[in-house]
C-alpha cells in the first residue's frame, strides 16, 4: 500500500464507531488502520468486480 499522506474527518454514529472499534480490536489493529483496510477492500474489490463484468457491480446495489 502507498504511503498515507491524506487525512479524512469522518462523522459516525456512536453505535457504528463502537462496532468498528470491536472489529479492529478483534484483529489487533488500530481503528484507523481497520477502517483503511475496509475501504481499500471495498474500493478495489468493487472495481475488480466491475472490470470482470459481474452483474450489478456498477449499480450501487448492496449484496444480499
Amino acid at each position: 500500500m502507498d504511503k498515507k499522506t491524506e487525512r479524512i474527518t469522518l462523522w459516525l454514529p456512536d453505535e457504528l464507531k463502537i462496532d468498528l472499534m470491536h472489529l479492529a480490536a478483534g484483529g489487533d489493529r488500530k481503528l484507523s488502520e481497520y477502517i483503511g483496510t475496509v475501504l481499500f477492500c471495498h474500493v478495489y474489490g468493487h472495481r475488480a468486480l466491475q472490470e470482470s463484468g459481474c452483474e450489478g457491480a456498477g449499480s450501487g446495489d448492496s449484496p444480499r
